[in-house]
């Protein structure tokens, strides 16, 4: 039933008592609720209330009202855990009011909040919403807002909220309805005074006093033994801190004052021992109230919740299982496999096990689960199931079969980790918590690596425009047959780019280069250099370049090397004419046409050229 929204510009007409210029449409009154089952349900949220500082001021007796209402005999405040988005108001309130954290979602869902579904099942039910921060519209709840037959949201004090509660109340007193109350005190002063600070402590008792209003008016209009009252909020705050933000709690860097909220109830049961020792969630808030209207089905009914009712929540059962372990049957060794393990919740704790993956009886990895893939916990009330991977180096390990194993244990208890295995609650079936693969083989790995095991020049000096001869020799040091290139250069310059191809696992080959000095400038010592690019896969690549030294080229007839043709050459020529390589009077520059033998055709080169120079 569609009643009312009031956007924030017309905050100025709640600032009056009272409110009889507005008509409320009026409901035929719900039937006659059955034992356990209300009419009428009140969530408030004190938006940012760190628990710790509540249950000081609670216990010091600064929090009266709160007093009045929680029965410490049956349900004492009960700590809680936000598990599955940030601490943040955003976020908090989604969780409290639909069962189910929005991780980093702006923004509420459509269709899964407890206004929504009231409104759905039964519209004689009222349904209203009255926030003190203007956002709770747009940002929070941008679907829920236009199906709430109430509305209001506005930057504005808790006693003008409670003020609008009350005449809500008034107006409904004789229908069904479902309210939910936000105040923003003590976010308020957290951020802008600190969590210690006395304007902290003042914020908590102004929402204290705000509920003492609404506690009296509903014995005004006779209606407390027909309404359930909880209180929470929606995240803690830092400790002496201005900030609230911060991961949910499983993550290691995780702050127990920002993810630790609570809950308090005028209504229900719960184990005591529990309540002492043990860690409700957030998301329980919501399936606490459908369980208080009545609907004991809501875990069929809206299987999206993650909570379960104060009442329902067990602390009985611990049960990790592996269900499953993939990786590839057949590896070459050097490989990095990746181990996809399956883990299974089969209890009813919110856990963070540790997976520890062997390889035969040696380690391979270990890896705890941290949020946000955990916790690992029943949201559609049943096993819920995650995968994980770990990771495994098979370099450096013999071929062979090997025997791939994996264990789940739960981390040690202690209050940050795994807050609720204080509860001396052990797991008993041991025996799904091991898993293994057993037949995995090793194969060698296939080697790649070539090698330049030689290059060399027919002689380290030449005259331009003559062909020089260089030789190169590679060498295949791997088990694979090999096609690849080899580069030549002399200083930075290509000389020449060969292809190897077929080159067999140790086989080493020669192959001769010509080099055609036309166009290269002379009297410049060039490095003759030889390098291979890396082929796919290999290991050693030290062997892939080679360096012979230095080649100098002259031009043509200096056979003294003074950069010019002259006289002198001539001459040097005629001393060593009619010579051969075995004689004493050899001169290699003189055999200009390379026969082996200084003759005639070599002195009428050195004339032709007469004269020429650098």
């Amino acid at each position: 039933m569609r009643l009312f929204y009031v956007p924030a510009l017309l905050l100025f007409v709640f600032l009056f008592p009272s409110l009889s210029s507005h008509t409320f449409l009026q409901v035929s009154p719900a039937e006659t609720p059955s034992p356990n089952v209300f009419s009428h349900v009140i969530l408030l949220s004190w938006d940012g209330t760190q628990y710790n500082h509540l249950m000081s001021l609670y216990n010091s007796g600064n929090l009266t009202n709160l007093k009045q209402l929680v029965n410490e005999t049956r349900l004492p405040i009960l700590k809680a855990l936000i598990t599955d988005h940030y601490t943040e108001t955003n976020y908090g309130h989604p969780s409290l009011l639909s069962g189910m954290g929005q991780g980093t979602v702006q923004g509420c869902p459509d269709n899964i909040t407890i206004w929504e579904n009231l409104e759905a099942w039964n519209s004689s039910w009222v349904t209203g919403s009255i926030a003190g921060k203007a956002k709770f519209t747009d940002t929070i709840f941008p679907y829920a807002h236009d199906d709430a037959d109430y509305w209001f949201a506005a930057d504005t004090t808790a006693n003008t909220v409670t003020n609008q509660a009350l005449s809500f109340i008034h107006n409904y007193s004789q229908s069904s309805f479902f309210l939910f109350v936000h105040f923003r005190e003590p976010d308020y002063a957290g951020h802008n005074y600190r969590e210690n600070s006395p304007q902290y402590d003042n914020a908590l008792i102004e929402c204290d006093n705000q509920l003492g209003r609404i506690l009296s008016a509903l014995e005004t209009e006779e209606i407390s033994d027909s309404t359930a009252i909880l209180v929470s909020t929606d995240h803690g705050f830092q400790e002496g801190g201005t900030s609230h933000s911060g991961n949910a709690w499983g993550n290691p860097i995780s702050d127990p004052n920002l993810y630790t909220i609570w809950i308090a109830s005028n209504r229900g049961t719960v184990n005591l021992t529990e309540a002492s020792k043990c860690y409700w969630d957030q998301n329980d808030l919501a399936p606490t109230i459908y369980s208080l209207i009545g609907f004991n089905d809501y875990k069929t009914r809206w299987p999206y919740i993650r909570g379960s009712a104060l009442w329902d929540r067990a602390f009985d059962t611990r049960d990790i299982a592996l269900t499953n372990i993939q990786l590839p049957s057949n590896v070459t060794i050097g490989e990095t496999l990746s181990i996809n393990i399956t883990i299974e919740n089969q209890g009813n704790y919110t856990e963070i096990p540790t997976i520890t993956a062997y390889y035969n009886n040696s380690l391979i990895g270990t890896k705890t689960l941290a949020y946000p893939t955990t916790p690992l916990f029943d949201s559609n009330h049943t096993a819920s199931t995650q995968n994980i991977i770990i990771t495994w180096n098979t370099t450096g390990l013999p071929t062979g079969k090997y025997t791939i194993s994996a264990n789940a244990s739960t981390i040690p208890a202690d209050e940050t980790s795994q807050p609720n295995s204080a509860y001396s609650k052990n797991e008993t079936d041991l025996t799904d918590n091991n898993i293994t693969y057993n037949t995995l083989s090793l194969s060698p790995r296939e080697t790649h690596d070539v090698a330049i095991t030689n290059l060399k020049a027919a002689r380290n000096w030449d005259y331009a425009s003559c062909t020089i001869n260089l030789s190169i020799t590679v060498k295949n040091k791997g088990d694979t047959t090999e096609t690849f290139n080899a580069e030549i250069r002399y200083n930075d310059n290509m000389l020449a780019n060969l292809t190897i191809a077929g080159l067999l696992p140790d086989e080493e080959r020669t192959l001769d280069i010509q080099w055609n000095t036309t166009n290269v400038t002379p009297y410049v010592d060039y490095t003759i250099s030889a390098i291979v690019p890396l082929i796919p896969d290999e290991y050693n690549t030290l062997d892939n370049q080679y360096t012979d030294g230095t080649i100098r080229l002259r031009i043509v007839g200096d056979v003294n090397g003074n950069s010019k043709v002259g006289v002198d050459d001539l001459y040097a020529a005629a001393r060593a004419f009619g010579s051969v390589p075995q004689d004493s009077r050899w001169n290699e520059y003189a055999d200009l046409n390379q026969n082996n033998r200084i003759g005639i055709d070599d002195l009428y080169i050195i004339a032709k050229h007469f004269g020429s120079q650098n």
